[in-house]
C-alpha cells in the first residue's frame, strides 16, 4: 500500500533553497512529487511517497503513520526527515475518519493536541504553516490561494458524498 502524505506551506514563505532540500531529498532517498501548478505559483509543498525513510521490517519505508503499529521512533524519525527535506517548522495533522468535517490551524496551536481533533481537511492562513494529510486509497488534494490561504483535504468516498 502507498502512502502519499501532501503538505503545503503559505504563499511566498521558503525555508529553505531548492539546492538545499535537493541535498536532503538524495540523503534521505526521500521521493517528492510536486504540482507544477502551486509551485510556479510559489507555494511550497509535497506529495511524499513511502520512499526513503528508517522504519524496518513490515514498515519499511518513509512511514508516517502515527496509528499503524511502527515503532514511535521510527515514525518521528521520519517526520524529522520530512521536515528536514522540505523546510517547514510545523506542520498540522488531523486524525482522519472519512467525514465532512474541516478545521483550521492558526498556527499558534500545539499540533500534538491539534491532531487528536477528528476531521478529514484542515486550512490555514497563517504564513509559514504547514497543513497536511494522509492517503492510501483515498484523494488527497491540495488548494492554495494566492496572497491567501492553504488547504490540505483527505477526500475519501464518504467525505465527497459529505461535500468535504
Amino acid at each position: 500500500m502507498n502512502t502519499f502524505h501532501p503538505w503545503c506551506l503559505r504563499n511566498g514563505h521558503r525555508a529553505r533553497g531548492l539546492a538545499q532540500r535537493e541535498a536532503a531529498n538524495t540523503l534521505s532517498d526521500m521521493l517528492l512529487l510536486q504540482s507544477p501548478l502551486l509551485r510556479d505559483a510559489g507555494f511550497d509543498h509535497g506529495f511524499t511517497t513511502r520512499t526513503g525513510g528508517v522504519s524496518e521490517g513490515p514498515f519499511a519505508s518513509l512511514n508516517l503513520g502515527r496509528a499503524l503499529g511502527d515503532r514511535s521512533e521510527a515514525v518521528a524519525e521520519n517526520h524529522a526527515l520530512l521536515k528536514a527535506a522540505l523546510g517547514f517548522e510545523t506542520l498540522y495533522e488531523l486524525s482522519q475518519v472519512h467525514s465532512d468535517l474541516v478545521f483550521e490551524a492558526e498556527g499558534d496551536e500545539d499540533p500534538v493536541v491539534f491532531r487528536q481533533q477528528e476531521g478529514d481537511a484542515l486550512v490555514s492562513r497563517r504564513r509559514g504553516a504547514a497543513v497536511g494529510v494522509r492517503t492510501a486509497d483515498c484523494v488527497p488534494i491540495l488548494l492554495a490561494q494566492s496572497g491567501g490561504g492553504v488547504a490540505a483535504v483527505h477526500a475519501g468516498w464518504r467525505g465527497v458524498e459529505s461535500n468535504i
